[in-house]
Protein backbone atom coordinates (compact mmCIF):
# COMPACT_ATOMS: atom_id res chain seq x y z
CA UNK A 1 0.00 0.00 0.00
CA UNK A 2 1.40 3.58 -1.19
CA UNK A 3 0.64 6.27 0.50
CA UNK A 4 -1.24 7.79 -2.77
CA UNK A 5 -3.34 4.69 -2.94
CA UNK A 6 -4.88 6.22 0.72
CA UNK A 7 -8.24 7.74 0.62
CA UNK A 8 -8.55 11.06 2.83
CA UNK A 9 -11.97 12.68 3.69
CA UNK A 10 -11.86 16.75 3.85
CA UNK A 11 -14.85 18.52 5.70
CA UNK A 12 -14.76 22.37 5.75
CA UNK A 13 -17.30 24.84 6.08
CA UNK A 14 -16.31 26.71 2.60
CA UNK A 15 -14.69 25.27 -1.15
CA UNK A 16 -11.49 27.50 -0.76
CA UNK A 17 -9.98 25.91 2.42
CA UNK A 18 -10.37 22.30 0.49
CA UNK A 19 -8.67 24.12 -2.89
CA UNK A 20 -5.85 25.08 -0.57
CA UNK A 21 -5.58 21.70 1.10
CA UNK A 22 -5.71 19.75 -2.19
CA UNK A 23 -2.88 21.82 -3.34
CA UNK A 24 -1.15 21.12 0.02
CA UNK A 25 -1.76 17.51 -0.70
CA UNK A 26 -1.47 17.10 -4.38
CA UNK A 27 2.82 16.21 -4.47
CA UNK A 28 1.56 13.25 -2.68
CA UNK A 29 -1.28 12.62 -5.04
CA UNK A 30 -3.80 11.66 -2.64
CA UNK A 31 -7.23 10.64 -3.12
CA UNK A 32 -9.31 13.04 -1.36
CA UNK A 33 -13.27 13.47 -0.82
CA UNK A 34 -13.88 16.74 0.03
CA UNK A 35 -17.49 17.93 1.40
CA UNK A 36 -18.51 21.34 3.02
CA UNK A 37 -21.51 19.55 4.42
CA UNK A 38 -21.42 17.34 7.50
CA UNK A 39 -24.33 15.04 6.86
CA UNK A 40 -22.97 13.96 3.01
CA UNK A 41 -19.63 13.80 4.92
CA UNK A 42 -21.02 11.39 7.62
CA UNK A 43 -22.44 9.37 4.71
CA UNK A 44 -19.84 9.04 2.41
CA UNK A 45 -17.93 7.48 5.45
CA UNK A 46 -20.49 5.03 5.87
CA UNK A 47 -19.55 3.61 2.48
CA UNK A 48 -15.96 4.41 1.89
CA UNK A 49 -13.12 3.41 4.05
CA UNK A 50 -11.26 6.50 4.92
CA UNK A 51 -7.35 6.35 6.05
CA UNK A 52 -6.99 9.62 7.02
CA UNK A 53 -9.78 12.37 8.17
CA UNK A 54 -8.73 16.41 7.94
CA UNK A 55 -12.20 18.46 9.60
CA UNK A 56 -11.84 22.35 10.08
CA UNK A 57 -13.54 23.66 13.13
CA UNK A 58 -14.79 27.08 12.59
CA UNK A 59 -16.81 28.22 15.62
CA UNK A 60 -19.83 29.77 13.97
CA UNK A 61 -20.37 27.80 10.78
CA UNK A 62 -18.90 24.55 11.30
CA UNK A 63 -18.09 22.77 14.59
CA UNK A 64 -15.31 20.12 13.62
CA UNK A 65 -15.21 18.53 17.52
CA UNK A 66 -18.78 17.93 17.52
CA UNK A 67 -18.23 16.33 14.00
CA UNK A 68 -15.51 14.20 15.34
CA UNK A 69 -17.84 12.96 18.19
CA UNK A 70 -20.43 11.65 14.98
CA UNK A 71 -17.51 10.63 13.16
CA UNK A 72 -15.90 8.50 16.12
CA UNK A 73 -18.96 6.88 16.69
CA UNK A 74 -18.38 5.33 13.21
CA UNK A 75 -14.90 4.94 12.67
CA UNK A 76 -12.92 4.63 15.71
CA UNK A 77 -9.53 3.76 14.38
CA UNK A 78 -9.43 6.28 11.22
CA UNK A 79 -6.97 9.18 12.58
CA UNK A 80 -8.14 12.58 12.02
CA UNK A 81 -6.50 15.80 12.01
CA UNK A 82 -8.60 19.01 12.74
CA UNK A 83 -7.42 22.67 11.60
CA UNK A 84 -8.33 25.51 14.10
CA UNK A 85 -8.44 29.17 13.94
CA UNK A 86 -6.01 29.89 17.11
CA UNK A 87 -3.94 28.55 19.70
CA UNK A 88 -6.64 27.92 21.85
CA UNK A 89 -5.11 25.07 24.14
CA UNK A 90 -8.95 24.28 25.99
CA UNK A 91 -10.21 23.53 22.20
CA UNK A 92 -6.80 21.88 21.26
CA UNK A 93 -7.65 19.72 24.57
CA UNK A 94 -11.10 19.30 23.54
CA UNK A 95 -10.32 17.99 19.95
CA UNK A 96 -7.82 15.19 21.20
CA UNK A 97 -10.13 13.85 23.76
CA UNK A 98 -12.63 13.51 21.50
CA UNK A 99 -10.18 11.61 19.91
CA UNK A 100 -8.37 13.58 17.08
CA UNK A 101 -4.65 12.33 16.41
CA UNK A 102 -3.49 15.88 16.10
CA UNK A 103 -4.29 19.83 15.71
CA UNK A 104 -2.99 22.25 13.60
CA UNK A 105 -3.62 25.48 13.74
CA UNK A 106 -4.20 28.09 11.06
CA UNK A 107 -3.62 30.12 9.37
CA UNK A 108 -1.66 27.03 7.67
CA UNK A 109 1.40 26.58 7.11
CA UNK A 110 2.33 24.39 3.62
CA UNK A 111 5.43 22.41 4.96
CA UNK A 112 4.12 21.92 8.58
CA UNK A 113 0.58 20.95 6.82
CA UNK A 114 2.15 18.28 4.38
CA UNK A 115 4.57 16.79 7.25
CA UNK A 116 1.65 16.02 9.55
CA UNK A 117 -0.30 14.27 6.96
CA UNK A 118 2.32 12.65 5.39
CA UNK A 119 3.29 11.40 9.24
CA UNK A 120 -0.31 10.19 9.76
CA UNK A 121 -0.09 8.43 6.56
CA UNK A 122 2.51 6.86 7.22
CA UNK A 123 1.76 5.61 10.45
CA UNK A 124 -1.41 4.50 9.27
CA UNK A 125 -0.03 2.19 6.51
CA UNK A 126 2.27 0.98 9.07
CA UNK A 127 -0.56 0.02 11.35
CA UNK A 128 -1.97 -1.79 8.62
CA UNK A 129 1.10 -3.72 7.57
CA UNK A 130 1.78 -5.03 11.25
CA UNK A 131 -2.01 -5.66 11.32
CA UNK A 132 -2.01 -7.99 8.05
CA UNK A 133 1.63 -9.65 9.20
CA UNK A 134 -0.28 -10.41 13.02
CA UNK A 135 -2.86 -11.78 11.05
CA UNK A 136 -0.48 -13.85 8.46
CA UNK A 137 1.40 -15.32 11.56
CA UNK A 138 -2.07 -16.11 13.50
CA UNK A 139 -2.91 -18.25 10.13
CA UNK A 140 0.87 -19.89 9.77
CA UNK A 141 0.12 -20.64 13.96
CA UNK A 142 -3.35 -22.27 13.06
CA UNK A 143 -1.50 -24.24 10.10
CA UNK A 144 1.22 -25.43 12.09
CA UNK A 145 -0.52 -26.83 14.95
CA UNK A 146 -3.02 -28.50 12.62
CA UNK A 147 0.09 -30.21 11.42
CA UNK A 148 1.77 -30.98 14.69
CA UNK A 149 -1.89 -32.30 15.88
CA UNK A 150 -1.68 -34.94 12.53
CA UNK A 151 1.54 -35.93 13.57
CA UNK A 152 0.91 -36.90 16.66
CA UNK A 153 -2.03 -38.44 15.42
CA UNK A 154 -0.34 -40.48 13.08
CA UNK A 155 2.57 -41.06 15.65
CA UNK A 156 -0.07 -42.47 18.04
CA UNK A 157 -1.84 -44.95 15.40
CA UNK A 158 1.55 -46.17 14.79
CA UNK A 159 2.40 -46.96 18.47
CA UNK A 160 -1.05 -48.53 19.33
CA UNK A 161 -0.58 -51.44 16.28
CA UNK A 162 3.39 -52.13 17.16
CA UNK A 163 2.16 -53.11 20.78
CA UNK A 164 -0.85 -55.35 19.52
Amino acid sequence: MNINEMKILSVFNETNPLLTIKEYTESFSLNIDRFTQTKEALLSSKNIKYDLLIVEHTPSKLDGVEFLKAFRHLHRETPVLILIESNDISLQEKAIKQGAFDVVCKPLSPVLFQAKVQNVLTQTKAKTLVDNRAIHLQDEIQNATKVLKNSEYELLEILGKTTN
